[in-house]
Parts: structure tokens; sequence; C-alpha cells
């Protein structure tokens, strides 16, 4: 019985949240942009709403699927949440960009958890 237990979907809400979400589009900080102050990608998601997304339906250690990685904000809140993300993207120019981010990201929190290994 345990076993058909974990492979129900999960669905954890906070209280007086809803099943409908809406998140104003990225700007200012979050946004990412060249030198030119060019938006590096044209759909690059909130963080906010991928956060609920993955808050809502995976525990800490889980595996998250990004299959159109774009710029990996799944990833980004993955590695924020604790859980493990597989991401995709198969246009060379943001893979390199969405690399550059997560390694940034993860430096950013490695600094933050271990400060005295700098």
């Amino acid at each position: 019985m345990e076993q058909w237990s974990k492979m129900r979907a999960k669905w954890h809400h906070s209280h007086g949240i809803t099943n409908v979400w809406s998140e104003p589009a990225v700007r200012g900080k979050e946004r990412l942009k060249n030198r030119q102050a060019k938006c590096l990608h044209g759909n690059q998601k909130p963080l906010r709403l991928i956060e609920l997304i993955i808050l809502a339906t995976s525990d800490v250690g889980d595996v998250v699927w990004e299959p159109f990685g774009g710029m990996c904000s799944a990833a980004v809140v993955s590695l924020r949440k604790g859980r493990r993300c597989y991401s995709a993207e198969v246009n060379s120019d943001y893979y390199q960009l969405a690399k550059a981010r997560l390694e940034q990201e993860y430096e950013r929190i490695n600094s933050f958890l271990f400060p005295e290994f700098l």
C-alpha cells in the first residue's frame, strides 16, 4: 500500500491559496538582461510563480523536471528549495546563459551556507 501512496500526485497548498495564480511579468532586478539592457530571454518565468508550483507539488529531495529550460527558473527555485532538478534546453545560447545563471546561484547558496570555505 505504501508504494502506491508514493506514486500519488502531491498537492501541498498553503492556507488561502487557490488554484488560480497570477504573477506579473518579470521586471526589475529579477529580469536578466545583457549589457545593452535587452532581455536575455523573451519568456523568462517569475521565480515566485515557479516557487508556488514547486512547493505545492513536491517535497524536499524530490526531482523536478524542466523540459523546456530557457533560463532554468525551475532549476534555480529547486536549488533554493532543496529539490533536484533536471532541465533541458535545445538552444545553445540559452543553455550557456542558463548554465552561468545556475553556477552563480550555486555559488551564492554555498557562500551563504559555508562562508568559511571562501
